[in-house]
């Protein structure tokens, strides 16, 4: 009786302590689960406003900006959080390098003519006429190269993210244009001298229009032809106001994904690095992408619009004999700004030999 009493009592031991084990345990998972989630929910989060130029349906938005936006939140661990705000709604397109840098919102893309009359002038080297490859991914690399090595001396107040070769420019034009001489007459939208130059080369009688003003001014007949990409006479639907599109491939301009500089710098340090190593050069991989497909997409949709043409190859091969203007006005601008305007022209052209060789 004795033998049999203690091994019940010794069960019994065993079973409390078991159930002890097992409720410490959970306990100490729960304190572990509850420390983790606290620090998930206490953890700083950095929001960034990203005024986007682009409309909400355009292929940049949708392929480039949005799926990057969703990747840096979680390659950070949601610790980063970027708002979009399309359309422009936060400031316009001409203004995006001094609104940017003056902090009056954080991320934007900058097209590089919006800054050739400024301190920023030699990185709109690229956007002279028939200087590009046409090659979008090499042309890319080409500026990238070419900022790289200038960084230090533009661009000031803000973290480039990322350099890509916009689309092609071609002509929209409300008359055919099938030869030089049907150039002569036509009033064409242009920004900066070495831009207008082109067009005072070919006869043509250049005129400043704002961005948000061009539909309006192609309607109106206050321009008749204008020089622009794909992409943009698809998303800004100047195919409404014009008859002719023309694959004239004549320049291109460049695009800065920029964000402002204290604000970046304001990151832990191992979120600026994880940014610098894999997040920017992903948004740039995305952009080059988005554009080499999108060449051929819009083209089929300008199609549905309008007439579109080849331009003749011995009509332009006529027209870059006669574009000589828009270099010098370029190096001209340069030299003024203090600036060796040759040799920085030089230099490009050096780079473009060496990677288009790779």
């Amino acid at each position: 009786m004795l033998k049999k009493s203690g091994s019940k009592g010794r069960l019994l031991c065993f079973m409390v302590i078991a159930i002890v084990s097992v409720i410490m345990t959970a306990c100490s998972s729960g304190e572990s689960s509850g420390t983790a989630e606290e620090g998930r929910a206490n953890q700083e989060v950095y929001q960034f406003e990203f005024n986007n130029v682009s409309s909400s349906l355009s292929s940049t938005t949708k392929d480039v900006i949005l799926p990057w936006v969703e990747m840096v939140e979680e390659k950070t661990d949601g610790r980063v959080k970027i708002n979009v705000h399309h359309g422009g709604a936060l400031g316009k397109i001409g203004t995006v390098y001094q609104d940017v840098s003056n902090g009056v919102y954080d991320m934007a893309t900058m097209y590089s003519q919006s800054v050739e009359e400024t301190e920023n002038h030699l990185i709109t080297v690229g956007d002279l006429p028939f200087i590009a490859t046409n090659d979008i991914e090499i042309d890319s690399k080409v500026m990238t190269e070419f900022y790289n090595r200038h960084k230090d001396e533009v661009l000031n107040g803000v973290e480039v993210m990322g350099v890509t070769t916009g689309g092609l420019t071609n002509m929209l034009s409300s008359k055919p244009i099938e030869t030089i001489e049907d150039f002569k007459g036509l009033t064409i939208r242009a920004g900066a001298d070495s831009e207008s130059a082109i067009y005072f080369d070919w006869g043509m009688t250049p005129v400043e229009v704002a961005p948000e003003e061009r539909y309006d001014a192609l309607q109106r007949g206050i321009i008749t032809a204008m020089g622009t990409a794909k992409s943009v006479a698809v998303d800004s639907r100047y195919y409404e106001v014009v008859d002719y599109y023309y694959e004239l491939p004549y320049k291109t301009m460049h695009v800065f994904a920029i964000v402002n500089e204290n604000r970046f710098q304001s990151l832990p340090e191992d979120l600026q690095q994880l940014f610098r190593e894999e997040l920017f050069p992903a948004y740039q991989e995305l952009k080059v992408r988005e554009t080499i497909i999108q060449e051929d997409v819009y083209l089929e949709q300008l199609k549905d619009e309008i007439n579109v043409s080849v331009f003749p190859e011995e009509e332009l091969e006529k027209l870059k004999d006669i574009t000589t203007s828009s270099e010098a006005a370029w190096i001209d601008n340069a030299n003024k700004r203090g600036l060796d305007g040759e040799g920085l022209l030089e230099e490009y052209r050096e780079i473009q030999k060496e990677l288009a060789a790779q």
